[in-house]
């Protein structure tokens, strides 16, 4: 296959997967953006009740 077929055919297949690619992080982007509020929510609560990993309780 010459050259320029490769890239046209590389090009068109990045853009026929594109569209399903945004669909997905849409889709994926309120669980990620909801997964680090709780990180930093139990971050915050940790430090709230001073609970340590290296408490002798």
């Amino acid at each position: 296959m010459k050259k320029k077929y490769r890239r046209a055919v590389c090009k068109s297949l990045v853009w026929l997967i594109k569209p399903f690619w945004w669909i997905f992080m849409m889709m994926a982007s309120p669980f990620v953006i909801t997964w680090m509020c709780l990180q930093d929510w139990e971050y915050w609560l940790c430090k709230k009740f001073r609970t340590y990993d290296y408490d002798p309780d």
